[in-house]
Formats: C-alpha cells, structure tokens, sequence
C-alpha cells in the first residue's frame, strides 16, 4: 500500500507535503523540489539534479546565493555534472565574480 491509504506515516506525510506543493500551481515549485530533496531517498545524482533544478529556479528569483549554495552542493555530490558547473558560472558571473565563472564554465 502506498500514500494515504498506507500504514507508513512517513510516506503519507511526504505524499500531503508534495500533495500541497504540487497544487499550488508553478509558483510553488520551489518548494515542491525543496520536499523531494527532503526525502534522502536519492542516490548522489539524483539529488545533484534535483538541487541544480532548485538552484535555476532560485537564479531566475534573484535568490543568488541560494543558487550558488545548491550549485556547490550539487557539485559536490556528482563533480561530472555540467550543468551544476553551469548554473553556478551562470550566476556568479552575474555577481561579476569573472574568474570564478570561468572556471565553473571550463568545466561544462
């Protein structure tokens, strides 16, 4: 059994929070991948996507250091992963942190 009608509380409650987030429209997201990352059930990759997804949404919100945060995070778990690279060069070249930037988009 699975979700509500499951006897794992864990599970029922995961599957409200991104019940709640999902309904919410586009808006929220943010906080939709904010409760899958939550879920430590990811292997590295995995998780490295889903927090370079959050990163972008957080650069197109001006939420620059939240970008790099989840950026370096996503990095850090798959250090193959272009486009963590990217996203984070993305952003600190806006903050004109030049050499940084083209370091990150060496790596692409």
């Amino acid at each position: 059994m699975a979700g509500r009608d499951g006897d794992d509380a864990e599970t029922s409650d995961i599957g409200g929070k991104l019940f709640e987030a999902a309904t919410r429209g586009k808006a929220d997201a943010t906080e939709l991948l904010t409760c899958l990352i939550g879920l430590s059930r990811h292997d590295d990759a995995g998780l490295a996507r889903l927090l370079v997804r959050r990163a972008r949404r957080a650069y197109y919100a001006s939420h620059d250091e939240q970008a790099v945060k989840d950026s370096t995070r996503a990095i850090r778990l798959d250090p193959d992963y272009g486009a963590a690279y990217a996203v984070r060069g993305a952003v600190n070249g806006y903050l004109a942190n030049y050499d940084q930037s083209l370091a990150d988009f060496a790596r692409t």
